[in-house]
Formats: C-alpha cells, structure tokens, sequence
C-alpha cells in the first residue's frame, strides 16, 4: 500500500479577464491618442466576439500609437491569456505594471500566468505582492496556495487554505485543496475530515473521492502501526 498517494486537480482562479474600456474622453488630447482609442475600441469589439487573434493586431496597433499605456497592455496581455500564449501575456503584464505599479489585476493575472507555466516560484510572488498590499480576495489565497503546493510547501498552501476558509467559509474545493495539503503532511485524520467535507459540499467532487479513499487507507495503516 506503500505506493498509494493522493491527487491534486489545481485550477487556479480565472484571470480578471475584464477589458478596460478606453474612452477617447480620457484620452489627451493628441491625434495619436485619440488613434490608440480608436484602436482600442476596436480590440474590445472583436475580443468580445471571440476574435483573439484581430483583437491582438488592434491592440498592437493601439499600442504604437500611446506606448506607455498600461490598460492597452493589460488588456493584450489577456486576450494573449485567452489564446494560451502565456509568454505573451507575462510580457504584457509586466509593462503594465511598469507603468501602472497598483494595477491590483496585473498581478493577479501574471501570477495565473505564471502558474498555467509551472512557474510557481514567480506566482506565489506576484499573489504575494497583493496579500501584501491588504487584498482579502479568498481567490487570492486559494491560489497562492495552490502555487505553494506545486513548490512542496504544504504547510504554507495549508495556512493559505485555512485562511482562504475563513474568509469564505466551506467550500468544496477549497476543502479539497487543505485536504490534499493535510495528506502530504501527514495529517491523515484532518485529510480524511477535509475530503468528507468536501463531498458532503459536492457529490460530484470526483478527486475528492478518490482522495478519501487513499487518506483511510493511509490512516488505517497509521493506527494500525501504532497499536
């Protein structure tokens, strides 16, 4: 029974994949401003009818007319996000952030991105930043957490989840999550109560089940060893 070991299914948070709309109003007062916001509109449009690729293109466009745009490149970097192009959308936003270092949405997004690249490092960073900075979003730690457990810091994702909890109360994944945490810590008996939970929340929470099933085992083995 050695080799039984739980699973972990990790899907972050979506990305606040939301696209700032640029009003010309908000614009200076420039040809090459009121361009970009044309541009941009334009991008909106056809990101809104699923047209990722000519979304791009305007946006790059819009982006050589106001380089220094930091919701042009925010709103690139998630139509890139979209397309899978993940590079791209770490590139994109960074610049953001450059010109924008409160843009609160750029570090949640890279952190995803970086997280979709199995940079977990980078992405407990960026969640990091916004913990730090007094975000109290249960998304933000869930995240973080799961960034954590692909690190091996289970007992940083488990401190993460419990917090996660406290702030939205039960949840089936975010039990799920403790509870794979729990097992990798040894903590056979909180995995066990963590997954019940979870299925009680979700019956149709399939890793959770499968997840229970190893934990009684494991736990069983643990009392038995101790007898």
């Amino acid at each position: 029974m050695k080799n039984n070991s739980v699973r972990i299914c990790c899907t972050v948070s979506a990305v606040a994949i939301a696209i700032f709309v640029l009003s010309l109003a908000a614009m200076p007062g420039t040809l090459y401003a009121q361009n970009a916001g044309e541009l941009a509109a334009q991008a909106n449009q056809f990101y809104m009818k699923g047209d990722l690729q000519k979304a791009i293109d305007a946006y790059t466009r819009a982006i050589s007319a106001d380089s220094e745009s930091a919701r042009l490149y925010y709103n690139r970097g998630n139509v890139y996000y979209d397309a899978g192009n993940m590079d791209a959308a770490v590139k994109d936003y960074s610049k953001a952030i450059e010109f924008a270092p409160d843009l609160s949405q750029a570090y949640f997004n890279r952190a995803n991105a970086y997280y979709s690249q199995a940079n977990y490092e980078q992405a407990a960073a960026d969640y990091s930043h916004l913990v730090q900075a007094g975000e109290k979003d249960p998304a933000l730690y869930v995240n973080r957490g799961v960034a954590y457990y692909g690190q091996g810091a289970y007992d940083k994702a488990r401190a993460d989840f419990d917090t996660a909890l406290g702030l939205q109360g039960e949840n089936s994944t975010t039990l799920y999550y403790r509870g794979t945490a729990s097992y990798r810590l040894g903590s056979f008996r909180q995995a066990v109560s963590d997954f019940e939970k979870a299925i009680t929340l979700d019956q149709n929470n399939v890793p959770a089940m499968y997840n229970l099933g190893v934990s009684y085992v494991r736990l069983a083995e643990t009392l038995k060893g101790t007898q």
